[in-house]
């Protein structure tokens, strides 16, 4: 059992090491991209802190034993494909972060020069960033088997989404219009529509 607990905690931390890579690769790459309008950005600010924290917490249940007592019994084939639904977020988080390019911001901001991307994830996909997001949460929620974990993960990312959602589909119509309409009816928000 204990051994068992170990490896969980390292997959949890190695998913958590190359999420965090990931992101602050690609934040620091759109440092010098120009942007022309910006929406909420406090607001925005507010709940990236919040995943952000929740995100961290899945460093604190694989380090320390400070989350011990929230763990709940799950099968390891449920554990396990934690790990897999991770790895599969991390993926379509790079995916999409090179579709997107110049284009995406951590913030509900327009580029300059933005255009709309329909490539890649976007294909079928109006936010496929957010399913990957919703990956990865479910992800360390199922791999540390800990109910703290998941509440804050799965929380943080819902109001995230909620929050941000209806505002990030209306600066995309306001600047593109009929183009995106067209574009909103033939995707799904965060599963392929077919």
């Amino acid at each position: 059992m204990i051994e068992s607990e170990l490896a969980y905690r390292a997959a949890a931390a190695a998913l958590g090491a190359v999420g965090f890579a990931v992101r602050f690769y690609y934040q620091l790459r759109m440092r010098s991209v120009g942007r022309v309008s910006a929406r909420h950005l406090q607001r925005d600010q507010i709940y990236y802190w919040l995943v952000f924290a929740a995100f961290l917490l899945v460093f604190v249940y694989a380090f320390t034993p400070a989350l011990d007592f929230a763990h709940i019994s799950l099968h390891a084939l449920v554990r396990w494909s934690g790990s897999l639904l991770g790895i599969f977020g991390i993926v379509l988080l790079i995916a999409t972060h090179r579709a997107l390019g110049r284009n995406w911001s951590g913030q509900l901001e327009i580029a300059d020069g933005h255009r709309l991307v329909v490539a890649g994830p976007y294909r079928r996909i109006r936010h496929p960033m957010y399913t990957a997001i919703f990956c990865t949460a479910l992800a360390y929620s199922l791999l540390s088997a800990n109910w703290i974990v998941a509440i804050a993960n799965l929380a943080a990312v819902t109001l995230m989404y909620w929050a941000r959602v209806a505002d990030e589909e209306q600066m995309l119509i306001d600047q593109f219009g009929d183009e995106y309409r067209a574009y909103a009816r033939r995707t799904g928000r965060l599963i392929p529509k077919f």
